[in-house]
């Protein structure tokens, strides 16, 4: 009988491990997705204050749109390293999502896996229809 009750401890200790596991990693995510911004809109800001406005750089690297964003960020555009980090910053609340919802499926917690993983069809939606 004894062992019983240990048995049911031990799975609970684990399941507490995991929860655990899993709030420290979208602690992670939150904070990192939170200091990355922080410090690409405070660079941003730097850039433009020194002068290095999106102007100079528009002629050397006429791309436009987001997927341009990273390449002019790399060469000193103070305006795209200021767009960068909000796009980061739009992004961590959808790395928690995910983070979440692979951890309840690793879980085997299908209902809140399956809940996060529409929450993440909805985000994406919204961004595809946003920006049409």
């Amino acid at each position: 009988m004894q062992t019983g009750m240990n048995d049911e401890l031990s799975t609970t200790e684990s399941a507490d491990q995991r929860e655990s596991r899993l709030a420290r990693a979208v602690s992670w995510t939150l904070t990192t997705g939170l200091t990355a911004s922080v410090a690409l809109m405070l660079l941003g800001g730097a850039f433009l204050l020194k002068g290095t406005a999106a102007g100079n750089h528009a002629e050397n690297h006429p791309e436009k749109g987001w997927l341009a964003l990273p390449l002019r960020a790399l060469h000193g555009d103070g305006t795209a390293l200021l767009a960068l980090g909000l796009v980061v910053l739009m992004l961590t609340p959808a790395a928690r999502v995910l983070i979440l919802a692979v951890g309840w499926a690793r879980d085997r917690d299908w209902t809140f896996s399956l809940i996060a993983f529409c929450v993440l069809v909805l985000l994406s939606l919204s961004v595809v229809l946003g920006t049409g």
